[in-house]
C-alpha cells in the first residue's frame, strides 16, 4: 500500500455555513469541488490521511508533525461554537516519519501542539471530508517549514516512504490558498504579482507539471502573498516517481484570495517525474556557470531579474556603445541563459515580463545616495522587459541632475527597478500612504511622479510637494492626484 490519491484544497472558514451566514455560495464553485473531493477522499477509505499545513507550527529549519494519540479542532477564532472535531492521530506513522527523515538528514520536530488544537489548515478539510467519510481513519497533521523547495519535495518522499513501509493506505491533503492579493478592496490589497502566480500554479496543477511549482522566484512568492505552495511541493514530493492523473475541480477568488480544489491520482512509475533529481542536476549545472564568473558578476547573478536586465543594458550601452536590445551581446547572454534553461528559476518571470507592458523606473545608487533614477508612468514599450532596457540608459545617461554613469563605477553600483501598477485618482492626500503608494500630480500638460516608500519621506503632505516641484507646478494652482502600487525589484 502507498500514497492512494493526493488532493490540493484551500482553507477559507468562510466556507464554512455557521461562519459565511450565506457569504460562502460567493464561492460556489470551491464549495461543490470541495463535497465533490469528499466523497471522493471517503470512497478510498484511507487508514491514514496526511494533512499539509502552513499555519500549524512553523519552523525555520525543520519540519513539525504533531505528536499524541487524538487532536480536537474547533472555529472558535472565528467566532463560531459549531462544528467540533476529535480526531485520533496516527502516532506510528509520525514516529516512522521522524526517523526515515532523519536517514536523509531532513530535519524534523515531533511534538505536542502549543494549545493542543487542530488549526484551520487542518479543520476546514476535514469539516467536509467527514460528512461523507464513515471509516475509520486515523491523521498525521504536518507544518510545512521556512526550508527550501527541495527540502519540502524530499520530505513529501519521506511520507510515501513511510506509507510503504507501514503498508497504510494514505491520502495526501495538500491544504493551501493561493495569492491573497486578488483584489483592491481584498483584506490583504491587490499586487500586480497576485494574478500571475495563480494562473502559474493552476496550469501547473491542472497539468501536474510538478517541477513548475518548485521554480517560483521568492521574491514573486512574496508579492503575490501565497501561502499554499509549500503544501503542493510537499505533496509533489509524495508523488515522486510516478505518473499522474491530475484534474483542476475549480479555480476562484470571489474574495481577494485564491482557491483551488485539484485532485491527483498516482498511476504507474515514470522515471522521468524524479522532478527532485532534475532539479538538484539543474542547480548544480546553474552554480557551476555562476562560479566562472567574476565576484562582480556573480553579485549581479544573485539579485532579481529585472536588476540583472538592468545591469546587462548598462553593459552593453558602456561596453559596446549600443542602444541595448534582447539582441546586444550582454543582454542576450542573460537571456538565452534563461530560456535554454527549461527548469531555470526566472523562466517564468521572464515569460511575464516579455508578454506584459508597464510603466518602469529604473534607480542606481552609490554607497546609498542617488546616482539616476528616471522612468516611464506608463508603458511605452512593447513589453517590461523593453521598458527595462530603455529606462536603464535614461536614468545612466540621460538624468540632468548627474553626469552620466560610467564603466569604472558599475562595481560600485547598486540598483533597484520599480513596475508601476495602474494609477488610480483619488480626492486628497488623505487617501495617500508614501510607504505603500505612489503619487502622480497633473496640472495641465505638467505632471509629476514620485516612488512610495523613498527614505526620509514619511508623510502625504511631504510626498505631494516633492511631486509638484518636481513638476513644476506651485502648491497653489489647481491639480488632480492619482495613487499607484509598485513591484520593487533589488
Amino acid at each position: 500500500m502507498s500514497m492512494s490519491y493526493a488532493f490540493v484544497v484551500p482553507h477559507p472558514p468562510i466556507l464554512i455555513t455557521g461562519i459565511g451566514k450565506g457569504e460562502e455560495h460567493c464561492a460556489q464553485s470551491t464549495l461543490d469541488a470541495y463535497h465533490d473531493v469528499a466523497r471522493a477522499i471517503a470512497e478510498l477509505s484511507p487508514q491514514t490521511i496526511v494533512i499539509a499545513t502552513p499555519h500549524g507550527r512553523i519552523f525555520r529549519d525543520s519540519f513539525h508533525i504533531t505528536a499524541g494519540t487524538s487532536a480536537k479542532g474547533d472555529f472558535r477564532d472565528f467566532r463560531h461554537s459549531g462544528n467540533r472535531l476529535q480526531i485520533d492521530l496516527d502516532s506510528e506513522f509520525a514516529e516512522a516519519l521522524v526517523k526515515q527523515a532523519a536517514s536523509r538528514t531532513i530535519p524534523c520536530e515531533c511534538s505536542h501542539d502549543l494549545n493542543d488544537r487542530l488549526d484551520h489548515g487542518c479543520m476546514v478539510p476535514l469539516h467536509f471530508i467527514t460528512q461523507y467519510l464513515r471509516s475509520p481513519f486515523t491523521l498525521l497533521r504536518v507544518s510545512i517549514s521556512l526550508l527550501d523547495e527541495l527540502q519540502h519535495y524530499h520530505f513529501g518522499e519521506c511520507i510515501t516512504q513511510v506509507a510503504e513501509q507501514l503498508k497504510r493506505t494514505v491520502v495526501f491533503i495538500a491544504s493551501g490558498d493561493l495569492s491573497h492579493r486578488l483584489k483592491e478592496d481584498g483584506p490583504y490589497g491587490f499586487n500586480s504579482a497576485g494574478p500571475l502566480f495563480d494562473a502559474q500554479v493552476t496550469a501547473a496543477l491542472s497539468e501536474s507539471d510538478f517541477m513548475r511549482l518548485m521554480r517560483f522566484d521568492a521574491d514573486f512568492r512574496e508579492d503575490a502573498g501565497e501561502c499554499g505552495l509549500n503544501s503542493c511541493i510537499m505533496m509533489a514530493g509524495a508523488l515522486d516517481g510516478r505518473a499522474v492523473r491530475s484534474r483542476l475541480h475549480s479555480y476562484e477568488g470571489p474574495w481577494g484570495v485564491g482557491y483551488a480544489v485539484a485532485s491527483f491520482e498516482p498511476l504507474g512509475e515514470d522515471p522521468e517525474r524524479r522532478f527532485a533529481v532534475i532539479r538538484e542536476r539543474q542547480l548544480g549545472l546553474i552554480n557551476l556557470f555562476n562560479n566562472t564568473k567574476t565576484p562582480e558578476r556573480q553579485q549581479e547573478a544573485s539579485r532579481s531579474l529585472p536588476v540583472q536586465l538592468a545591469f546587462a543594458a548598462l553593459r552593453d550601452y558602456l561596453h559596446h556603445d549600443s542602444t541595448p536590445s534582447p539582441d546586444t551581446p550582454y543582454v542576450s547572454q542573460l537571456l538565452d541563459s534563461i530560456r535554454d534553461d527549461s527548469f531555470h528559476p526566472q523562466l517564468q518571470q521572464l515569460a511575464e515580463l516579455s508578454q506584459h507592458r508597464a510603466g518602469v523606473f529604473v534607480s542606481f545608487k552609490i554607497n546609498g545616495e542617488l546616482r539616476g533614477c528616471i522612468g516611464t508612468i506608463e508603458h511605452t514599450s512593447n513589453s517590461i522587459v523593453d521598458e527595462i532596457l530603455q529606462n536603464t540608459v535614461s536614468a545612466a545617461a540621460n538624468d540632468p541632475r548627474f553626469p552620466a554613469i560610467t564603466e569604472d563605477e558599475i562595481a560600485a553600483l547598486e540598483c533597484s527597478v520599480d513596475i508601476l501598477g495602474e494609477a488610480e485618482p483619488i480626492d486628497s492626500q488623505l487617501e495617500l500612504d508614501p510607504k505603500r503608494y505612489g503619487v502622480i500630480v497633473t496640472h495641465g500638460l505638467r505632471r509629476g511622479l514620485l516612488l512610495p516608500d523613498l527614505e526620509g519621506v514619511d508623510t502625504p503632505e511631504l510626498q505631494v510637494a516633492i511631486a509638484l516641484q518636481k513638476a513644476g507646478i506651485r502648491a497653489d494652482k489647481p491639480y488632480r492626484l492619482q495613487r499607484f502600487e509598485v513591484t520593487r525589484y533589488t
